[in-house]
């Protein structure tokens, strides 16, 4: 069922028919837009416009997730949702040293 609010049709994150659909996204508390539901870790990167390789991220179980984070490799594909949260931190870290 289709229903409208704020003058746009609601579909499921995949979109009527799994194409075109927008799903957003937070990187480091930016709102991030992405075309897919399927994407590598890199690609997230890209999208929220960190360049290079030297990037480390984690999703987070919501803004305040006091476990840090599970990491996510650059190469491994993961499902997102409208909503989920992501961290990027700086891959080569020397915090405390």
């Amino acid at each position: 069922m289709n229903t409208e609010k704020n003058g746009h049709n609601e579909h499921d994150e995949h979109g009527e028919h799994g194409e075109h659909a927008r799903i957003h996204v937070f990187v480091n508390r930016q709102k991030v837009e992405l075309s897919s539901t399927e994407i590598t870790g890199e690609q997230l990167l890209v999208a929220a416009g960190f360049a290079g390789r030297d990037w480390d991220i984690f999703e987070l179980q919501g803004e305040g997730d006091p476990s840090g984070g599970t990491p996510v490799g650059l190469d491994q594909k993961i499902t997102v949702k409208n909503g989920d949260h992501f961290r990027v931190i700086p891959g080569n870290r020397n915090f405390g040293r």
